[in-house]
């Protein structure tokens, strides 16, 4: 009787895919109050992609084909508004809107004077 070997599992390739904001504190609105993130995951199918959203971060991973997958990571300085987050995936872009209430903390503070 001879004994099975199982192969070892081939590790997928990943690329770590950072999100463009409009914005360097975060905020993408007059109001400071939704974050629009975009992703460039091109070759993605809409119902492998597995974004999750919880009070100060974003997960994103998405198979691009079975060899392959896009991940990312995403931090918040303020809490995220999880059930109204919206996510919109189109021609290899994944557009995520997250509210949350967060006044921009430089608003009302004038400029360092740069001599």
């Amino acid at each position: 009787m001879t004994e099975e070997k199982s192969l070892p599992k081939k590790e997928k390739k990943r690329y770590f895919v950072t999100a463009v904001h409009g914005s360097d504190c975060g905020c993408s609105d007059e109001e400071d109050s939704v974050m629009k993130l975009e992703f460039q995951i091109p070759g993605a199918k809409k119902d492998k992609i597995h974004l999750h959203v919880v009070e100060k971060q974003l997960r994103l991973v998405a198979p691009k084909n079975d060899e392959e997958e896009y991940i990312s990571h995403y931090h918040f300085a303020c809490p995220a508004d999880i059930a109204a987050t919206e996510a919109k995936y189109e021609d290899g872009v994944l557009k995520v809107e997250i509210p949350y209430d967060c006044p921009n903390p430089y608003k009302d503070i004038p400029p360092i004077k740069i001599v």
